[in-house]
């Protein structure tokens, strides 16, 4: 005898459907049997032996068939149907252990170790790529510049304008002189081999431009003709040398220390070129007492 299954049998499956739920309500009777999951709403249409093989049980069954016409005879309200998704089937639960795409890969620790340095190079060109275009902190050795400056003051030199060529008399500047420089060579096998070239660097107060005259009568200072007033300088001690006159060639400049009694400079080693030239001292950054005093 053939299984009745009737309009509105509650059933539960042999297996649960992806939402959680394994209770369903058959919702078309015949050759294809429909039914809704009570979870999710999702409708399945399957064939009679089919259906049959996944009911677990039944729950609640549906009103006979002469109830059932009664009742569509008695209502008036059309019954309001739940848009149908095409499926044959319930939806299979994806694979575990595939990854997702979108999941980003652990790093190995030879990747770590790379990204690690490839930072700390960038982090190194950076930080010179400052202190060769824009500014450096360096500090005053010596006794050159007094009273302007003070033995182991550090100083914030800036090289923009210096870099563009905007030299003006009477800046303090840092600079290097011809032969002052030490090397030092890494070998680093076979015929490979990096040299490093170590300056000694000097502050000075630069006092004539190229293609100035220059004179230096009883250590007062004349450049193309005139006194220079040199009474804002706060000098340690005054010197007496005699120079000149000179007229500085297209790539010359000639500096001096403030301590004129006890600075080597110019009048010693001659003039500098521009690419002597470091950068423009701009103020004081230690002691902290003296923090951001302008230097002039």
């Amino acid at each position: 005898m053939t299984e009745e299954i009737r309009l509105g049998d509650i059933i539960q499956t042999r297996k649960k459907h992806p939402c959680g739920q394994d209770e369903w309500t058959v919702i078309r009777t015949g050759a294809d049997i429909k039914i809704r999951c009570h979870g999710c709403g999702r409708i399945v249409m399957l064939d009679r032996a089919d259906f049959l093989r996944r009911r677990k049980r039944l729950i609640t069954q549906g009103p006979a068939p002469c109830e059932q016409k009664e009742k569509a005879t008695m209502s008036t309200e059309p019954e309001k149907k739940l848009p149908e998704k095409a499926e044959t089937a319930p939806e299979v639960p994806k694979a575990k252990g595939k990854k997702n795409k979108k999941e980003k890969e652990k790093k190995t620790p030879k990747q770590e170790i790379m990204s690690w340095i490839l930072t700390l190079l960038a982090a190194v060109v950076i930080a010179l790529l400052i202190r060769a275009l824009l500014f450096e902190p360096i500090r005053v050795d010596g006794e050159s510049m007094r009273d302007t400056l003070q033995d182991n003051e550090i100083v914030l030199v800036t090289k923009p304008d210096y870099l563009a060529g905007n030299f003006n008399r009477g800046d303090v500047i840092i600079c290097r002189y011809p032969n002052r420089n030490s090397k030092t060579s890494l070998q680093l096998g076979g015929t490979l081999e990096v040299s490093f070239v170590n300056h000694t660097l000097f502050v000075k107060r630069l006092i004539a431009l190229p293609g100035d005259l220059l004179q230096i009568v009883e250590g007062a200072v004349y450049v193309n003709g005139e006194l220079v007033d040199e009474s804002n300088i706060n000098m340690h001690s005054q010197s007496r040398t005699n120079l000149g006159p000179y007229r500085l060639g297209e790539d010359e400049y000639f500096v001096m220390g403030d301590n004129r009694g006890n600075s080597n400079d110019s009048r010693a080693v001659g003039p500098i070129s521009r690419d002597m030239i470091v950068g423009h001292v701009r103020c004081v950054l230690w002691p902290l007492n003296k923090l951001g005093t302008k230097v002039e």
